[in-house]
């Protein structure tokens, strides 16, 4: 077609076959770019290279072109071409800001899935109840991200968690911060993240700092709620951690706020928390037969076991961080006046006061004993920390391996249609056991 005939397709009733048009070959070789965009005014189409390789090694020797799609389909490439000024480039676009690379699962509704996203906008499509909001809830249980104070349907944005992780399922993301560096973040159910490079585990790595910089969540309602402190909730999360600082001292304070008054519960009600734990424990233990049944006591009595023992670590160490508390405490109160009672003069009765306080330096001796002893405690207690620690560490390293026994756990009965035994429950229950039974035999502190 000449520019005579390419002219006319500037009318509006060539309209259909200017939509139909992906792009023009042999533009570029022929020289003709300039002629054929004046033919056809403001719309020009991509311009397409054929090529006619002889072998395979020869395919993509030319200068190369990057297309942005979002399948590996025709149907995407035509809907590149038609959108060449935003899809095609002669370079891929750099992105400077953290981003997500994919999210995979392994175990749960959605296991051995993987889904890419991209670095700028991406949207989930799909009916009620398909999942959107499912695969939202994980990644930001993945990512860490807290729920604001008004955020509505906590507890169910918590169960959509469960639910697609199910027992010892396991999310991994795949993200890259804004220096380009690589991490995966995987994230066991009820467990803690870990952060990854090049397969190696990192400790101490900020989630929300240093990998993906200040995220900012939202569900669906919490866009749409309105009334009181709503607002406040919505600027607090968009100014981020800047106001961190000043959130915690007010956390620290309510904390201990918290703390008096419950420990005033305690005391008032301790006859009645027993009876309360008491029951607890029954009612735990009549629901782990069933487990016992299904035998699932015995196919987790390892972890079961390191469930115990972590246990028994934070109850020595609570104890003895309890019990140094109130020996500082102690020495703190009566340390100088201790010493105070010593200075006196007697006007008349001096060689009395002489022996007197020749007892009394006895008292003040032994008082240096007991700093003595609150310093060896002090060390006791570093060490303690330090092989509860060691302990921890040792029980990190089998989550893998507890996690994989859970989720073929969890797939046997499935398939043996006990829906209602669920291995992590079981883990739930020992635990309420346990807790029970020391309650019960150390009473609460006074």
């Amino acid at each position: 077609m000449k520019g005579g005939k390419l002219s006319d397709w500037q009318d509006d009733r060539y309209m259909i076959v200017r939509n139909k048009t992906l792009g023009f070959q042999k533009v570029r070789t022929r020289n003709l770019r300039d002629k054929v965009q004046q033919w056809l005014g403001s719309w020009y189409p991509a311009e397409v290279e054929g090529s006619d390789p002889k072998a395979i090694d020869q395919i993509g020797q030319g200068k190369p072109y990057f297309l942005k799609m979002g399948d590996f389909t025709f149907e995407a490439v035509k809907y590149v071409l038609l959108d060449h000024v935003n899809r095609v480039a002669a370079e891929p676009k750099k992105h400077k800001h953290s981003h997500i690379l994919s999210v995979s699962f392994d175990g749960g509704v959605l296991n051995g899935e993987t889904i890419n996203l991209s670095p700028e906008l991406n949207t989930l499509v799909g009916i009620r109840g398909s999942g959107k909001s499912s695969i939202l809830e994980v990644i930001r249980y993945a990512l860490d991200i807290p729920f604001g104070d008004k955020a509505l349907d906590t507890e169910y944005k918590i169960c959509l968690v469960d639910h697609v992780l199910g027992s010892g399922g396991k999310v991994t993301v795949r993200a890259v911060d804004r220096r380009g560096q690589r991490y995966e973040i995987r994230r066991i159910n009820r467990e803690t993240p870990d952060v990854y490079i090049d397969g190696v585990v990192q400790p101490g790595i900020s989630i929300r700092e240093t990998i993906l910089h200040k995220p900012i969540y939202f569900g669906q309602k919490d866009l749409s709620a309105t009334g009181e402190g709503f607002e406040k909730d919505l600027v607090e999360k968009l100014v981020g951690e800047k106001l961190s600082g000043v959130r915690s001292r007010i956390d620290a304070q309510r904390q201990k706020v918290a703390e008096r008054v419950d420990k005033l519960k305690e005391l008032s009600s301790t006859e009645e928390k027993k009876k309360e734990c008491e029951d607890k424990k029954r009612d735990a233990e009549f629901r782990l037969k069933f487990y016992k049944d299904h035998g699932v006591e015995e196919k987790l009595q390892k972890q079961v076991d390191f469930d115990a023992d972590s246990r028994k670590c934070s109850q020595v160490v609570s104890f003895a961080k309890y019990y140094l508390k109130k020996l500082e405490a102690f020495i703190d109160q009566y340390e100088d006046d201790l010493k105070n009672q010593r200075v006196y003069t007697s006007k008349q009765n001096k060689e009395f006061f002489y022996d007197f306080f020749s007892l009394y330096d006895k008292l003040i001796a032994s008082s240096v004993k007991v700093k003595e002893a609150f310093s060896e405690g002090k060390q006791a207690l570093i060490e303690l920390k330090k092989k509860a620690e060691e302990f921890e560490e040792l029980k990190d390293s089998l989550k893998e391996e507890f996690a994989k026994i859970e989720r073929k756990l969890a797939e046997q009965l499935r398939e043996s249609g006990a829906r209602a035994i669920r291995p992590d429950e079981f883990r739930k229950l020992r635990e309420s056991v346990d807790q029970a039974t020391q309650m019960h035999s150390h009473p609460i502190s006074t």
